[in-house]
């Protein structure tokens, strides 16, 4: 089977800590490039992580050696690159969140598909086997009906100097974190919510959200709850309640290569737990993606990434307008 070759778009801490490590392990791609708009710091990375070739990103982009490019710049500036990716025929990973709103993961989306490109926005958790065990779990008819869904992801503040607290950048964590709760809730509900109620706080030193809940309403009485915050303890978990029983992720989202992780079940039978090995879920992430372009299945995604991104515009609107949002879908 060819090896992907990649690309690496911005010499950003989860391309060094996360994303390169798993191209180095993985049998399906091939570390290639290594681009930033400064180029000794393309440099560094390159002998760091054994790669020969770096340069800028035009360097990367027109390079006809390189396959598919992994970008991981702050949000501003990711449309422009893929639509450079997409000129020259790369597929793409668009480090999450990929998109400022629903008119531009559209127009990204339906180019990618004009050219025959695979396009992938990196919520690595998504491969983790630990949602489809969980999946398995709330399929089954002991467990009842599900009536409520609530996801959160919240983390200590972060240093100094870091993205997310840039206002220029639309640093915080609207963008940045409450997309991994609501990207877990439509992969396991499966539904569109109907209506939406969002609200957000402000770090007033930075100029930039530092928490936010979303409030989901979906048919047949059946609601979610979202919240994502920094300054706060580090917490990654989602949960399920139906009439018979409470299910539980208790690492959901940023889960090391090295770590174990569980799912709790709490029923009237008592409280059991399901452990899950080890894996890199970049790793997982990378292999799927590669897999698909080798044997020509051409993946978007488009659903579920419209689905989120038109969640995301209309609890933008909720937040301005501070008022109950019906949302509307691209068909």
């Amino acid at each position: 089977m060819k090896k992907t070759n990649f690309g690496i778009i911005a010499c950003s801490n989860v391309a060094k800590n996360r994303f390169i490590p798993a191209i180095l392990k993985s049998e399906y791609a091939n570390l290639s490039f290594i681009a930033s708009r400064k180029i000794d710091k393309a440099k560094i990375y390159a002998e760091k992580f054994g790669c020969n070739n770096y340069g800028n990103y035009e360097d990367a982009l027109t390079n006809s050696k390189i396959d598919a490019v992994y970008i991981s710049t702050p949000i501003n500036f990711k449309k422009r690159l893929a639509l450079k990716a997409i000129e020259y025929g790369k597929h793409i990973i668009l480090e999450k969140p990929a998109f400022l709103n629903s008119n531009d993961a559209s127009e990204i989306l339906c180019l990618c598909k004009k050219k025959k490109l695979h396009f992938l926005e990196g919520w690595m958790f998504k491969y983790h086997p630990q949602h489809k065990k969980f999946l398995e779990i709330i399929k089954k008819k002991p467990f009842g009906q599900i009536k409520y869904f609530f996801g959160q992801f919240t983390y200590p503040k972060p240093p100094s100097g870091d993205i997310r607290l840039d206002p220029d950048l639309n640093g915080g964590v609207f963008y940045d974190s409450i997309g991994y709760p609501l990207a877990a809730s439509i992969m396991i509900l499966n539904k569109k919510p109907i209506h939406l109620f969002a609200t957000l706080s402000k770090d007033k030193k930075h100029g930039v959200d530092n928490f936010v809940k979303i409030h989901l309403e979906y048919e047949n009485n059946i609601y979610a709850d979202l919240i994502a915050g920094y300054g706060l303890q580090y917490k990654a978990v989602y949960s399920v309640l139906s009439d018979k029983g409470i299910a539980c992720v208790d690492r959901a989202f940023s889960v090391n290569d090295n770590m174990e992780t569980r799912i709790t079940l709490d029923n009237d039978n008592g409280k059991s737990i399901k452990l899950i090995k080890p894996v890199d879920q970049f790793k997982l992430m990378i292999d799927n993606f590669c897999n698909d372009i080798n044997i020509n299945k051409i993946g978007y995604h488009k659903n579920s990434i419209l689905i989120q991104q038109n969640i995301i515009d209309s609890a933008l609107l909720s937040v301005k307008t501070n008022s109950l949002i019906k949302i509307k879908y691209e068909n």
